[in-house]
C-alpha cells in the first residue's frame, strides 16, 4: 500500500484499516474520530465492486486507535458507498454516543448508541445533518431519494414517490430526543422560488448545516440521474428565512462548505452555451437515454480528461459566499480548478480538499492557504476504484484537534481509512 501513496515531508501514516478487508466512513462534513481522538467510527462492508442491493448489510463500530482493535457495535442495512450510514458523533462531548440510519420493517429509521449504557435509541425516522448540539436533524425523505440522483439506500423502492414533484416531499426536521418529526421546507415551494418548472423531476439534497447550527444549505436538482440543474439554497433550522444563490446562467455547483457562520464556499463549473442547450435537450427527449447511457459508459471513458476539461468546462472555482448577500469572492481557479471536498479549520484559515483520480488514477490531497492564497500539497493517493458509484473519494476531514485528517482510500482492491498526523502545527506546514 505505501507504494501508492506518496505524503508531505511533515505527515506520517499513522493508522490504517486493515488492507485485505472493506472499511469505509462516508461524507467529508463529519469527522469519524471522537473528541478524545481514541475511536474511530467505520462501516465494515463484506463486498467490493458493485451497488448494495435490499439484502447487504455493513457492521457499525469503531477502531481503538490505540490497539487497533476492532469493536462491531450493530448492523445497518440503509448505507451507500459515498455517505454511508450518516454514522456520526454526536454533540456535544462527540464521545459518547453516535448515530447511523438503519432499516426496520420496510422503514428507515436511525439508532442512537450509547457507549456508556452500551444501549441503542431508535428514531422513527433517518437522520442527514445533525445539529453541534446533538439534539435535531435536518433530513431527507430517503424513500424518495431512490427514485432521483440523491445518495439513496437500496432497500425500499416505494412507487408512492416516483414523481416529478410529489406533494409530501421536502425537507424534515427531527427531534432526537422526542423522536417527532416535522416537515419543514416543500419540495413544490422551492420549485417555485428557483422558476424552473420544466417537466422533470425535482428533487432536494445535500444538506450542510453551518457550524453553529443555526442555519444550513442544501440543493435543489432538477432534470435527471445523469443530467440535472442545480441551485443553491440556505434556510434557518425552522425552514424559514429561505435564500436562493444569486445564479449566473451557465453555473453548475458541486460540492460545498461552511467557512463560518456567515460564510461558505461552493465548487462552481463553467458550461458554455452549447453544452447548456444540449443538456436542455437531453432532458426534454426521453428518447436519448439509449444514446446518452451509450456515451457516459462506452465512449466518454476513453476520452482523456484533459480534454473534456478544455472543451466542456472552462473556469472551474471555488467561489466565496455570504450567507444571504451572495458571491463575494473566489479563490484562483489557477490555485484549485477541480472539484472537491472542502472543509475548514475552525479559525478558518486553511481549507482541506481533495481531487478526483488524474489520468494516472492518483487523487490529491490538498490544503489551501486562504491567509496567504497558496496551496500545500498533502499528499497523493493511488485509487483502484474509479468512474463508478463504489468509487473511493477521499472525502477528507479534520480530527475535532485538527492534529489530524482522515480519507477513504482504495489503493489496493478494498476500501480503507487512514489517518495521517500533521507533525507540525499546520501554521508552519510549507
Amino acid at each position: 500500500m505505501r507504494s501508492r501513496i506518496d505524503l508531505h515531508k511533515d505527515v506520517s501514516l499513522v493508522f490504517a484499516t486493515p488492507e485485505n478487508q472493506s472499511y469505509f466512513f462516508g461524507y467529508y462534513n463529519y469527522s469519524p474520530m471522537n473528541m478524545d481522538a481514541n475511536k474511530m467510527l467505520a462501516h465494515r462492508a463484506f463486498f467490493e465492486g458493485r451497488m448494495p442491493t435490499r439484502d447487504d448489510k455493513v457492521e457499525i463500530g469503531y477502531f481503538d486507535l490505540f490497539t487497533g482493535s476492532w469493536e462491531k457495535v450493530s448492523e445497518s442495512r440503509a448505507f451507500n458507498w459515498q455517505q454511508g450510514s450518516m454514522l456520526q458523533w454526536l454533540g456535544p462531548d462527540y464521545n459518547t454516543r453516535f448515530i447511523f440510519n438503519d432499516l426496520e420493517k420496510n422503514q428507515f429509521v436511525a439508532r442512537i448508541f450509547d457507549l456508556r449504557s452500551k444501549s441503542i435509541k431508535t428514531i422513527p425516522h433517518a437522520i442527514y445533518g445533525v445539529d453541534c448540539k446533538g439534539e435535531f436533524s435536518i433530513t431527507l425523505n430517503f424513500e424518495r431519494c431512490y427514485w432521483t440522483r440523491a445518495y439513496s439506500y437500496a432497500g425500499v423502492a416505494n412507487e408512492k414517490w416516483n414523481k416529478n414533484v410529489p406533494e409530501d416531499d421536502g425537507i424534515f426536521r427531527v427531534e432526537l430526543q422526542s423522536g417527532k418529526v416535522e416537515r419543514i421546507i416543500d419540495l413544490r415551494h422551492i420549485v417555485e422560488l428557483s422558476g424552473d418548472t420544466d417537466n422533470v423531476p425535482h428533487w432536494l439534497e445535500h444538506i450542510m448545516l453551518s457550524p453553529a447550527g443555526g442555519r444550513f444549505a442544501f440543493y435543489h436538482r432538477y432534470g435527471s440521474n445523469l443530467n440535472f440543474f442545480t441551485r443553491v439554497f440556505t434556510a434557518d433550522v425552522d425552514g424559514k428565512h429561505i435564500w436562493q444563490q444569486p445564479h449566473n446562467n451557465g453555473d453548475r455547483y458541486s460540492h460545498l462548505g461552511w467557512k463560518s457562520n456567515k460564510l461558505y464556499t461552493v465548487f462552481t463549473m463553467k458550461e458554455n452555451k452549447a453544452v447548456m442547450s444540449w443538456k436542455k435537450f437531453e432532458m426534454q427527449n426521453k428518447k436519448t437515454k439509449l444514446i446518452i447511457w451509450f456515451y457516459r459508459a462506452l465512449i466518454k471513458p476513453m476520452v482523456p480528461k484533459i480534454v473534456t476539461k478544455s472543451v466542456i468546462k472552462t473556469g472551474n472555482h471555488f467561489s466565496m459566499v455570504h450567507d444571504q448577500n451572495g458571491i463575494v469572492s473566489r479563490i484562483d481557479p489557477g490555485l484549485l480548478s477541480n472539484d472537491g471536498h472542502p472543509s475548514f479549520t475552525k479559525n478558518g484559515r486553511f481549507m482541506l480538499t481533495d481531487t478526483y483520480e488524474n489520468e494516472n488514477k492518483y487523487r490529491h490531497l490538498l490544503l489551501y492557504d486562504v491567509l496567504n492564497n497558496k496551496i500545500i500539497k498533502i499528499g497523493m493517493f493511488y485509487s483502484a476504484f474509479n468512474s463508478c458509484s463504489w468509487r473511493a473519494d477521499l472525502h477528507p476531514r479534520f480530527s475535532h484537534d485538527e492534529n489530524y485528517i482522515i480519507i477513504d482510500s482504495a489503493t489496493e482492491a478494498h476500501h480503507q481509512m487512514l489517518v495521517l498526523k500533521l507533525n507540525k502545527d499546520i501554521n508552519e506546514l510549507k
